[in-house]
Order: structure tokens, then C-alpha cells, then sequence
């Protein structure tokens, strides 16, 4: 399969000025998606969405390429980054190259390892969309909702969790692929479920994999990981 990678990277984050260039233990935060995509052999491009000179510029010297920028309009803070992979994907056919599948890495997981992209990218071949997911068993007092006098209730009723409850799948950026057949589909907010394959991680919070740099918190707990050897990238 002729297989796109597109990795998503503006740079007007706020919490973490240039989250996506941001210093990990020597090297830039966008470079860990960059070379497990590329070490994992099975993409036949891999290019970097931004808006942002100075990150394509960082990208380039990473390995990734960058054609061009994408319009600031689809880069800022309401902007869905599904906005920015479409134009992307727009410019290529421009340029007379489509895919047969799409694979969308986002830079703040940098948590993969190769073997984990070489296996689900091999999944997109059977499966219209494939991606990483975290199963979470809510208890009563998980999703609480404010009532009309100011105070806060449970969502769910019962005293304690129950194991055999249908969980809930939390969408996790490590890794979201989509078969060209269905991407009328899979481009659209409201995703069809059927035929997908899911790549479950631990419990939310129990995995290296779903870490997810959002906050300065998470950007310290990631160098820790990193810089103690925590984390077998596979490269």
C-alpha cells in the first residue's frame, strides 16, 4: 500500500511555546515521530503540516518534508487539525501524488515504538480506519454534571464500578490511519465506527503510549521518562 504520513505540527501552542520543537533530552520534540515513522519503512512519504517556518525548518533538518505551509487560518487554536491534514492532502493531489492510505502522527505522542507503527499500518489493508484507543471503566463518580442549584451529581448511578459496564474508548493520537476507500468517511466529525480496528493501551494513565504533551507537567514527566532509558523506541 502507498501509504502518506502526515504529521501535524502548527505553532501557535500557548501552554508550551513551540510545544512541537521543544527541547526532549537533545532533541526536538517533533524529531521522535519523525524517525519512528521513517524507521518504520512503510510510508512512502512523510511530511509535516505547519504553518510555521521555524518548525519546518526543524522538520526538514529531522528528515521530514515539508512542500509547503498551510494557511495560519488553519492552524490556530479552533482550527481541527483534520482541517489541516485536508489541505494538505488537497496540495499533494495538486501536485499529482494520492495515496493509498493515510496515516496521521501527532507529535505530542512521542511515545511509539517502530514495531507498533509497522503493525498497525499493516492493519489498514483489511480495515477502513485504524487507530489507537484507551479503554476507560468509569465509576459513578467519574463524570459529574452541575445541577441547577450549583451542585455537582454523578452521571452514573450506582455505588461503586462495575467491571462488567460497557467502557468508554478515548481516541489516542499515537496513531490514526485511514484506508483511501473511506476517507469520504473518516475526514468527517462524525467517524463511522464499523470495520475499524483498535489498538487498545493500557487503562488512561497506565501507559508510557498515552502520554500526550499538553502541559508543562507532561513535557517534565516525558524527559524523565526519556532521559532514565523508560522507553525502547525501537530505533
Amino acid at each position: 500500500m502507498n501509504t502518506l504520513c502526515v504529521i501535524p505540527a502548527r505553532g501557535g501552542s500557548k501552554g508550551i511555546p513551540h510545544k512541537n520543537i521543544v527541547d526532549v533530552c537533545g532533541r526536538p520534540l517533533i524529531d521522535y515521530t519523525i524517525a519512528s515513522s521513517l524507521a518504520s519503512g512503510v510510508f512512502s512519504r512523510v511530511v509535516v503540516s505547519t504553518d510555521d517556518p521555524v518548525i519546518a525548518d526543524v522538520a526538514r533538518g529531522c528528515g521530514a518534508e515539508v512542500p509547503f505551509l498551510r494557511p495560519w487560518a488553519l492552524a490556530g487554536d479552533t482550527a481541527s487539525p483534520h482541517l489541516g491534514v485536508e489541505y494538505t492532502l488537497d496540495r499533494l493531489k495538486e501536485e499529482g501524488y494520492e495515496p493509498d492510505g493515510l496515516v496521521v502522527l501527532f507529535p505530542t505522542h512521542p511515545f511509539r515504538t517502530v514495531s507498533m507503527v509497522r503493525f498497525l499500518a499493516a492493519r489498514m489493508a483489511d480495515h477502513h480506519i485504524v487507530k489507537t484507543v484507551v479503554r476507560v471503566h468509569p465509576g459513578p463518580m467519574t463524570y459529574l454534571s452541575e445541577s441547577g442549584d450549583g451542585r455537582l451529581e454523578p452521571l452514573l448511578g450506582g455505588d461503586e464500578c462495575d467491571p462488567g459496564a460497557a467502557a468508554f474508548q478515548v481516541p489516542a493520537g499515537t496513531f490514526y490511519g485511514v484506508n483511501r476507500r473511506y476517507w469520504d468517511i473518516a475526514m468527517t466529525p462524525e467517524v463511522r465506527q464499523g470495520e475499524s480496528f483498535r489498538y487498545y493501551f493500557h487503562e488512561l494513565g497506565d501507559s508510557i503510549e498515552c502520554i500526550d504533551i499538553d502541559t508543562p507537567e507532561d513535557l517534565e514527566v516525558a524527559r524523565e521518562v526519556i532521559g532514565r532509558g523508560l522507553y525502547d523506541f525501537g530505533v
